[in-house]
Formats: C-alpha cells, structure tokens, sequence
C-alpha cells in the first residue's frame, strides 16, 4: 500500500564461509565475535533502500512482494482502526446525548459523521475488486476528514463552557487521529509526518483565534505536547516498519535456507545411495545404530555396553551375482591413470544403470569385480531371475564396450541362491555389506565359470528352471556344510584349544543359454561415447551427459535471484503461516511450546538467543531497538515535564522528572555499553533477563506518566485554570506506555492502567480539579454540587477521553507485542533451519568423506571424476586368516560373529586416529581383510620431514600396532585366537573414483596386486614384503629372508618377513 521501492536490484545469496559469515539476505560480510560490534553504521533493517521518510526494499522485486503478502495484515490493522475511531465517536454521541448540553447536537453530528465516515472505509476494505487499489486514498480521505471534523468542532462551538464543552475533548481526538494514522492505517511515513505536522499546527492556530488561548506558555505548552506525540507516532511507524520487514527478510532466510537444506539432503540421499539402500539408511537413522559412532551428530559409539552398536539383518531367499573382467590385466597395462579411471567409469557405469534396470542392488567393486545382489535388503519373489538378467545384460554390454573402446575383455559372471547376513561393519569408509557361506559360494560359482557365460549353482537353478534353457556345468565344493567343533591339542599353546572341523560336498552348476520365452537381455539406449584419446580435457568424465553424476558440492554458493526468492516463499505454507499468526497464546500472548517462549524471553539478551548479539547494527536488532526506545522515552519525559512546568510549575513534577531522567539516562548508557563493547555484557544479561527486566520496564515506562500524576495532585486553587492543561498533559504521558516492545505487554498495560486509576481517582479527589471556579475550587463538597454545565461535564470529558487513549495503548501493546513475538518467531525458524542445514551438510560431508577422501573433493566437485598415478605409495592388505574357522551360521545365522568383527575392525580402525597415521587411510574392508594406504595425500606428504619415506615408516608401524591390537583383542575375547597375515608393498598405483550412481575411491595397479598376494602367501600374524622392498626399508626394520614364494602373475618372487624395529 506504500509506494513502492527504489531501484531495482537483484542480489543474491551467497552461501557462508568458514572464516567469513555472509548475512544470507543482505549479501554483506558478518564477521563472527565480540569485533564485529565496531565500526558498523546503523541502518533499519538489512537490504533497505535507505530512506527514513519512506521505509522500503531496496528491491522493488522484494519491495512489491512484501506488500503483496503483507496486505492482509495491512488491511486487518486499518479495519482496526476504522471499528476504533467509530466506536470513540458512538461513545461521545451516547455522552453528549445523555448530558444535553447547550449545543450538543453539533457535537453529536460531528461525532455521527466520522462514524459514517469510518464505517464506509470499514465496509470498503472487504471489497477486493475495489480497495487493494484505492487503499491509499480512501485512508487519507478519512483521516483528513477526522481532522477536518475535529477543528470544525473547535471554530464552530468555540470550546466555549457555556456550551458543556471544554478543549480537552479537542486535544483527545487529535492525539488519538495522530497516533492511529502513524500505527494503524497503512499510509507512507513521510505523508504521516505531513499529515500531523499540519494537524498540530491547525490546532495550535484554533486554540488561538477560536478559543481564545493567548497565553504564550500555555501555546507553547500544546505545542510541546503535539511535538511529542509526533515523535511517539514517528517512532512507532519507523519501528513497526523495520519489524514487519525485518520478519519478512527472516522469511526470506527460511525459504532460501530450506532450499539449502532440501539441496543438502538430496545430497546426503544421494550420497547415502552410493553407501547403502534407502531401508537401511532409514532403519540406522531411526535406531542410531550402524558403524556411525564417529558421525557428526554424535552418533552411537562404546558405552557402557558390551559391544558397539551395529546394524545387521539376516535374510533368506537372496540370490547373489558376482562378475569379474576377464582380461583386465592386459587391459590396465601401459594406460595411465585417467585412460583407465575413464575405461572403468564407463563399465562399472554401464553396470550401475543396468543394476537399476534390472531390480538387483549394488553392493560394490573389488578392483576388477563387480557383484550386487537380488532379495536384500527388501525381499523380492523374482530375485534369482533379476540377478540371472543382470548377468546376461552384463556379458552384453561388455561386448558393447570392447567394440566403444576398442578393448578385448570379457565377462566371467557366477549366481548363487541363499541365506544372507546384510548390514554394516566398521566406523570409517564403511558400506552395506553382505556375508555368509553362500555369498562365498557366490564368489566361487564366478571363478569357476566361463568368460561370456552365466554360471549359476544349483539352488539358483531351482529358482529359474522353468525361465532359461540350461546347460549342465562343473561340480563346485559346498562349503555351506555344517562345521563341527572338536576340541585338539595346540603344540605351540601346550594347551587344549578348539576349532571347527568340515565335511567336504560339492553342488551341481549350470550355464545360461537363453530365455525360454525368447525374451532379450535387458540393454541400455546407446551412448556416443567419445573414445579418451578424443578427449580434448583427458581428465574429464568418460560418461555420457544423460548419466547421472552425484554432485558433491551441496547447494550452490550463489543463491537465488529476488524473483526466485519471492517463488520460493510463495510456494512455503508453513512460514507464511507463521508470518501471519505466530504460535501464541490468544490471552497470555506466551508461545505455546515451553521451550520456545524460555528462547523467547532471552531474546536480545543472553548469548544463546539465535546469535542476535552479534547480527548487523540494524534497528531490527533487539539490542538497538531498546536503545532506541530509551531516547523516545526520555524525550517523551521531557517534554512531559516542560509541558507541565510551562503550564504550572510545580516542585513535585520537577522532582520526579529529575529523578526519571537520571533514571532512563543511566538506563540509556547501559544500552549504550553493550552495543559498543563487551564491558557491561554480564550485568546487562543478569539486569535485562526476563522478570527483572519487566520489573524494570514498569518504573521506567511510569516515568513520565508519574510526572503527570504528580502535577496533577499538586494541582492548587491557584491554579484552578491550569487544570485542563495538566490533564492533557496526562494524555500525552499515556502514549509512552505503547514504547519498549521488548517488554511484556502486559506489563505496560497493567502499569498504564494503574496510572490511568489514579489520574482519574485524582480527578473526583482532588477539589481543585472539580471546578473552573476559584470560590468552589476549595470545596469539595461545593465542587461536586456544581450547576455550571462545564463544572459537571469535566470529569467525564477526561474519564472518557483517558479510557479511550488507555483502549488504543492496550491494543497497540498487544499488537506490537504479538509483531515482536512473530519476529522472533521467523528468526528463531531460520536459525534452527541454519543449524539443521549444517547439520545436513556436516552428515553429508561426513558420509561424503567414507565415500571418498577429503582432498579429493575439490577436483570432484569441478570435475565429477579424480584419477591420479601416485608413486612410491604404501600398500597393506591384513587379514583374519582363520576367520572361516570361527564362522558359523548355525548360531544366529553368524551375526554375533559379524558383532566380533565389527569390534574388531573398529578398534583397528581407531588407530587411524592418531597423528602418527595421518599418511595412513583405509581404503575399504573385504569379508575379514582390510586394505589400507599410506602416500596417496600428496600434500600432507610434503608437509613431512621426509617426504619419500615419512608416510612408508609410518604404513609399517601401523602393521606392527594392528598385530599388537590383534593380540589384546585375542586376549579381551575367550577362545579367539584371530591369526593376521600381512602383506606390505610399495610402488606405483592408479587411484581414482569410479561409478555412476554409486561412487567408489580405489587403488588399481601392480602395486597392489603384489600386496594382496603378500599376504596371501605370508605366514600368520607376520608381515611379508618382497626382497626390493626390504632392502628399502631396512635402515630402520629388521627383516629375514624367507626364500622364494610362488606368486599368481608374477612367479617366484623373493620375500621377506619383518622381524622388529630397529
């Protein structure tokens, strides 16, 4: 309804820094901390246009949506106004009716047709076609009508007390006009300046030519107090302005934050996705369990309980693929790093849409293997043949990428059908897992089969007998076969000990041929992938631009536009609703939930009140607001007491005005402090918390009203005359009762009413105000048996004018009160969307981070692929080489066994945590082995003393502290006895992140197969390396030679096995 903004303007959001806050709706640097307090310039609100006479958005996009959404709260204010002013004029047309007073009929048509007037713009504002358009002129209309009125009044009947009417009536009306334009009807603050400025001046002109004032100090006494409620009226305006807007730009930050916060959380499901399925994601988030004890919101880690908490669930009826390249070797050789994270990208992203397209479920890549499951974690009736399609959509689209790519590989693809134990083990880089003797048999139907071929084991063959035509293919060993424990004598213990002993069988296996209904396999559109050496940016991502890409960078740094600021609260029920009715109690005005009025009633004060302490020098802010109010209050007392001082200068109004002014003085300097350093923090905190501060506001906001009251008991017969302008200058003092917002409301009511008691009591009481004669001006009793007409109307001319002004105090403390509350309200919901945002982004750089490594994230996020060839790396697989011999699931399907290993791999997994191991990172954890890296962060390299071999030694003492943590484990645990072999190498390795919709960080390379067949080969609870690698290594270990050892695809090689630590 005010005219609309300035320039336009289309500043965005900037998302925050770690060092540097940015305000997410000014766009302006907020440094965090005590500094920020200095050097800031005060403005209204943040984003505002600048000007004072007219508050508005610098946007007019925000400007004119502002208006737009606030229209009904506009509106509803103006009906308000109307129903007061009309119901003001029906009280004194019921009084002057009933008294009849010479002249009475003019003053009740006067008050007749402001009541029309005001009934009519009331019945306007419901015509919706009409008043949204004609609402600026339709309210000035009836506020200059009002005015015109009222100094009708005093030109025609003079205030004459012949005719049963004094000035007070007049003066009533207009501070009520005065104070409804500036608060209620929605109309621009400079045409509320103007409009008052005139009023005033054409009061002060009648007071002279009409009804005959022509003492200078009672003139100047009136003006005083006219100049007064102005400011009043000023201040009120400027500050209901600031707060509306100031809510709406909270509004604002809610919307853009809930954006954030939605960008987030499709990044953590995102992520999450590449982790583990959905139902398992949700079942962990809701229970708190899971290898998450290290997460960022605290999850569950060691306690009082035994065993960690862990998530695991056993499942039957699960049919499980395994694939693995056949030919990757040849393939791998002699390309660089991003050649093959391209190549790899491409498959395994090919594989990852096909695993979608088929219904089965990703569990992971092991270098060159690929396998996923059907059935789990959610049960499917078709299970074995989804993994029986995904296999042959495999074996096709590898032939698809050999012809793409020019390559010759091929695929090896094994089905079985069983029981499962899913979930996950570990506190860092874990996944979703799935364990058992069939998933083993899995593994074994893949590497017993043939390149090209499906090969399935008999249970799967059951399943999808009568869908495929089958040829018959080689017997496999069972080792599902139930163990048996017996008890033997340990030579090296001395001792007995125990172990599981198993009976050898085999199974039948099968070869897929086709459908039998024909049906193809399933495939993927085709892509036009362009081949790497096409490549202009060889280090970009080899998929297709359809595929899908997880995005790790959360929401973007730039924000919206205006325009899309304002679509997006448009779209936001919920914190319109709270813009329009926040959650408070319709009679106490106390927010509903406990725990947000405690917030409530620290606002502005403590430190942990939504971090105002520290936001922009804004008038919004609640510890500049009060300061504000502070200088109108002590202007109000002023002028308060000069106005009774001119018009009778009594010793006790002197009084008490000195006393108030040094009151709000020291009361002013305390707000002063605090904004400008910390020195007061602590007492402002223990004097302005919620009760003592009410207590407070109540001596202060009397201030100026007991200067009044004071006058008015110290009222003589001497200065019978002066009595009307002392009572006027009670009116005035009741308008700073509607100040200091952030005090209860019912605190300034209760107090304003207990003053507007007294004043009237003061009234009946007191002889001298009783009469404008001097001879009964003495007596009461005279006084009260008055005849002259305006002996017996003055008390109720001011009883009905004080209760008038006291109804508008009441309601506009209740209004501003309630604005107060909706502001905090939106602040408050946008801080708590802030910090659940950080929490969003914490958990989905946390989750983001067991996916791949932190320094890595820069290059995905602008590239969307990572590949390096890293020399001189440290590579270490060890594994629970007997882990099979305690495994057995004829004892809760092996859970608590997968419970002993959860354990385990966690505590070996704490060790990471010490500074010693910062070269050092998991990469992943395979069944019971875990493979671990050193060197691959190539900053934190430099950043060593020596660089070459700082990160070698420290992959080496990690092995020695993981064979000691072994031990102890052994020792915590009866009868384990976990037997560790270890393998260590160092060289060169590719490492990069592959997958499409399931990321995955590895290593690839010779390197790393060496390391693997180490500790294959190796003897328990060793650590093997080769001869190169020992002598490498031998200025500070200890090795001995243990000869020659056959090595897969690499034939004999000579090795070494560490002794100790020099």
């Amino acid at each position: 309804m005010a005219d609309e903004a300035g320039p336009s303007e289309k500043a965005k959001f900037t998302k925050d820094t770690e060092e540097v806050d940015i305000d997410p709706i000014s766009g302006k640097r907020r440094v965090e901390g005590g500094g920020g307090r200095q050097g800031r310039r005060l403005t209204l609100f943040d984003r505002s246009s600048g000007s004072v006479l007219n508050p508005c958005f610098a946007s007019s996009v925000l400007e004119a949506h502002y208006q737009r959404i606030s229209y009904q709260q506009s509106v509803g204010r103006l009906r308000c106004a109307c129903a007061y002013l009309a119901l003001c004029s029906l009280v004194w047309v019921i009084y002057f009716a009933i008294r009849q007073t010479p002249m009475w009929w003019g003053l009740v048509l006067t008050e007749v047709a402001t009541i029309l007037v005001f009934v009519l713009l009331l019945g306007a504002t419901y015509v919706r076609a009409l008043f949204p358009r004609f609402s600026l002129v339709l309210s000035l209309i009836a506020v200059v009508v009002k005015g015109g009125l009222l100094l009708a009044n005093m030109a025609a009947l003079k205030g004459d007390e012949d005719y049963g009417y004094l000035p007070i009536f007049d003066f009533a009306g207009v501070l009520q006009v005065v104070m409804v334009s500036y608060t209620l009807i929605p109309i621009p603050l400079y045409l509320c300046l103007l409009y008052g400025i005139l009023l005033s001046g054409l009061y002060i002109l009648c007071l002279v030519f009409f009804i005959g004032v022509e003492t200078p100090l009672i003139l100047t006494s009136h003006a005083m107090m006219l100049i007064g409620v102005q400011i009043v009226g000023f201040q009120l305006h400027i500050m209901s302005q600031v707060r509306r807007r100031s809510t709406y730009l909270r509004l604002c930050e809610g919307a853009r934050l809930k954006r954030d916060q939605a960008h987030e959380k499709e990044s953590k499901d995102a992520m999450i996705k590449s982790l583990m399925p959905e139902s398992v994601a949700k079942a962990i988030t809701e229970t708190g369990e899971g290898g998450t004890e290290n997460g960022p919101s605290g999850g569950p880690g060691k306690s009082d309980a035994k065993f960690r908490k862990f998530y695991v669930k056993q499942l039957q009826d699960v049919s499980v693929l395994f694939a693995d390249i056949v030919g990757f070797t040849n393939m791998s050789s002699g390309k660089t790093a991003p050649h093959l994270v391209y190549l790899l990208n491409d498959l395994f992203g090919r594989f990852d849409d096909l695993c979608d397209k088929s219904g089965c479920e990703k569990i992971a890549t092991l270098g060159d293997c690929y396998y996923c499951v059907a059935g789990c974690p959610e049960p499917k009736p078709d299970h074995a043949e989804c993994c029986v399609e995904m296999g042959r959509a495999m074996v096709e689209a590898i032939r698809e990428f050999d012809r793409d790519h020019e390559e010759a590989v091929n695929m090896r693809v094994g089905v079985h059908t069983g029981t499962v134990t899913c979930g996950i083990v570990g506190k860092m880089r874990f996944k979703f897992d799935v364990w058992s003797n069939d998933v083993t048999l899995a593994n074994e139907m893949e590497s017993s089969g043939q390149p090209g071929r499906v090969h399935i084991s008999d249970d799967t063959y059951n399943f999808v007998k009568d869908i495929y035509k089958l040829d018959e293919g080689p017997v496999v060993p069972d080792i599902r076969e139930l163990k048996v424990l017996i008890e033997y004598y340990d030579e090296t213990k001395k001792g007995y000990a125990i172990k599981h002993t198993q009976n050898e069988k085999t199974i039948k296996t099968y070869f897929v041929v086709e459908r039998v209904d024909g049906r193809p396999h399933i495939s993927l559109p085709k892509k036009n992938v362009i081949k790497f050496h096409d490549l202009k940016d060889t280090s970009a991502p080899p998929v297709d631009q359809d595929d899908v890409v997880v995005e790790v960078t959360g929401p973007s740094a730039s924000g919206p536009t205006d325009q899309e600021l304002t679509g997006m609260i448009g779209t936001d029920d919920s914190n319109l609703k709270a813009f329009y009715s926040p959650p408070v109690s319709q009679i106490t005005l106390n927010f509903r939930q406990g725990s947000l009025e405690s917030s409530y009633r620290r606002y502005g004060v403590l430190p942990d009140a939504t971090d105002s302490k520290d936001a922009p020098a804004a008038l919004s802010n609640p510890r500049v607001s009060p300061l504000i109010d502070s200088c109108v209050q002590l202007a109000m007392l002023l002028f308060v007491a000069a106005a009774g001082f001119l018009a009778a200068p009594l010793p006790a109004g002197i009084a008490l005005g000195c006393i108030g002014a040094v009151v709000l003085i020291l009361f002013l300097l305390m707000f002063c402090f605090d904004l400008c350093s910390n020195c007061a923090s602590g007492l402002y905190a223990g004097l302005f918390s919620w009760y003592p501060r009410n207590a407070i506001g109540a001596f202060v906001m009397v201030a100026p009203a007991a200067v009044a009251i004071a006058n008015l008991a110290s009222c003589a017969p001497a200065i019978v005359d002066k009595s009307v302008t002392l009572r006027e200058v009670f009116l005035l003092a009741l308008c700073a009762f509607v100040l200091f917002t952030f005090f209860c409301s019912w605190t300034k009511s209760c107090t304003a009413i207990v003053a507007v008691i007294l004043a009237i009591a003061l009234t009946f009481l007191n002889p001298s105000l009783c009469s404008t004669k001097p001879e009964a001006a003495g007596n009461l009793t005279l006084s009260r048996n008055a005849t002259n007409p305006a002996e017996l109307i003055r008390q109720g001319e001011f009883t009905i004018s004080v209760l008038e002004l006291l109804l508008l105090v009441v309601f506009l403390n209740r209004l501003y009160d309630i604005s107060f509350r909706q502001s905090f309200h939106c602040e408050h919901q946008a801080a708590q969307e802030k910090v659940q945002m950080r929490k969003e982004k914490e958990q989905a750089d946390w989750l983001l981070h067991n996916i791949i490594p932190y320094y890595i994230e820069t290059e995905m996020s602008e590239k969307k692929t990572y590949s390096r060839n890293l020399k001189n790396v440290g590579v270490v697989f060890s594994t629970i080489y007997n882990f099979s011999e305690f495994y057995d699931e004829q004892f809760q399907g092996g859970t608590e066994m997968l419970r002993v290993l959860n354990e385990y791999f966690s505590d070996i997994e704490g060790l990471l945590s010490n500074d010693d191991y910062k070269d050092v990172e998991k990469i992943k954890t395979v069944g019971a082995c875990l493979m671990a890296a050193s060197g691959l962060n190539t900053k934190t390299r430099k950043k060593n003393k020596d660089p070459d071999w700082d990160h070698l030694y420290a992959l080496m003492d990690f092995c020695l502290d993981v064979l000691e943590q072994t031990k102890e484990f052994n020792e915590a645990l009866f009868n384990f006895d976990f037997k560790l072999k270890i393998g260590y190498n160092i060289g060169e390795v590719t490492a990069g992140v592959i997958g499409s919709t399931k990321l995955l960080y590895d290593i690839w390379g010779d390197t790393v197969n060496v390391s693997s067949r180490m500790y294959s080969t190796g003897e328990m609870m060793r650590i093997q390396v080769t001869k190169d690698v020992a002598k490498k290594l031998e200025s500070r270990y200890e090795f001995e030679d243990r000869g020659t050892t056959y090595v897969k695809g690499k034939g004999d090689v000579e090795t070494c096995l560490l002794v100790k630590k020099r």
